[in-house]
């Protein structure tokens, strides 16, 4: 759910800003991951990974301090409706999420899934099948939707064809 949230705010942020500022400013999930490393796992951070990190942070604060625009920005289709502030913001938020989700994935895996109730720690490969085992019946369902209602790009004269549904996005 975190990471469905984290897509659909890089989408929103995407909208309203250059793309050259927009990459550099999500290297800043980077900055919140480590600290979501130290608070939630208790992780220890050498000096070096630190000064790393802030050598990071100052570069990602210089670009945004530049003011430095794309060349073609102002001609887009969509400059009007563009709002560094808010493209900004929900940038931020994608970055708290991706680092507050991939970090509390971390304490799931060391935690093994346990319970206070339970005393066998599952292995990393049954909860990686169990993780892969939703992705696995979101794609079967998107797949049946596609065939049981076919766009007309997917459509023979025969009617639907499977090979072109199954394969849509891997093949031409």
């Amino acid at each position: 759910l975190i990471y469905a949230l984290q897509n659909a705010l890089l989408q929103w942020s995407s909208g309203h800003m250059g793309a050259a500022i927009w990459m550099v400013t999500y290297q800043g999930k980077i900055l919140v991951t480590a600290m979501f490393s130290v608070i939630l796992l208790q992780k220890q951070i050498m000096r070096v990974q630190w000064l790393a990190i802030l050598v990071m942070g100052v570069g990602i604060a210089a670009v945004e301090l530049s003011g430095a625009k794309e060349g073609k920005q102002g001609s887009m289709g969509n400059a009007a409706e563009q709002s560094f502030a808010k493209g900004f913001l929900m940038l931020v938020c994608a970055c708290m999420c991706s680092g507050f989700a991939g970090v509390y994935t971390e304490l799931l895996f060391k935690r093994g899934g346990t319970t206070s109730s339970q005393s066998r720690k599952k292995s990393v490969w049954l909860q990686n099948m169990q993780l892969a085992s939703f992705s696995i019946i979101l794609t079967l369902l998107s797949f049946i939707m596609e065939t049981m209602f076919p766009s007309e790009e997917g459509q023979s004269s025969k009617g639907p064809d499977l090979a072109t549904n199954f394969f849509r996005g891997f093949t031409q």
